[in-house]
């Protein structure tokens, strides 16, 4: 489950999956699959454009639309990680392979004069690749460092390139 506020804003997100783990005796991997719940904001502009039948009137109709709200959806995501294990290593190193899917947006339009229904979608692949390490800090506390590689698919002409980020997570067992 995830929270963040900012703005007068807040968002609420989880994520629900499966993980099935293959351990070897220097090595193992893991296979996520699963489903994240987000909800975000948005401001759009859009046009709609009617093209004229051949037998109706040969005028293009044109609208112009504007909405802003808040929407929830659900996405699925996968994930492939292969790590070392190798007994009396003080740093062992791993590698994340990740596919995201996010929606942005999406909105029901019906244009005046036109007897169908029309869906205004936006959405997101991110490709993720993470490689690092990882250490215990004692017997119930992990940590895992490294560089967090992302990049989106759709949204290319608007900000092209790899995002990277560092990234640190902390893992407490019981």
């Amino acid at each position: 489950v995830s929270y963040s506020a900012g703005s007068s804003q807040r968002f609420v997100g989880a994520n629900a999956g499966v993980g099935f783990l293959f351990e070897g005796k220097n090595i193992a991997t893991r296979v996520d699959v699963g489903a994240h719940w987000n909800s975000v904001l948005y401001d759009v502009d859009y046009i709609v454009t009617t093209i004229p039948i051949a037998l109706g009137p040969n005028e293009t109709e044109v609208a112009f639309f504007h909405e802003s709200g808040r929407k929830s959806h659900v996405n699925t995501y996968g994930a492939f990680t292969i790590n070392s294990k190798a007994a009396g290593w003080p740093l062992q190193f791993f590698a994340q392979f990740a596919i995201n899917r996010q929606t942005l947006v999406s909105i029901d339009v019906q244009p005046a004069n036109v007897g169908h229904e029309s869906t205004v979608l936006s959405s997101v692949s991110f490709f993720i690749i993470t490689p690092g390490v990882y250490f215990d800090l004692s017997p119930g506390l992990r940590v895992l460092a490294g560089l967090q590689l992302r990049d989106e698919t759709e949204l290319l002409l608007a900000d092209p390139g790899v995002l990277v980020a560092p990234f640190v997570q902390f893992e407490f067992g019981l």
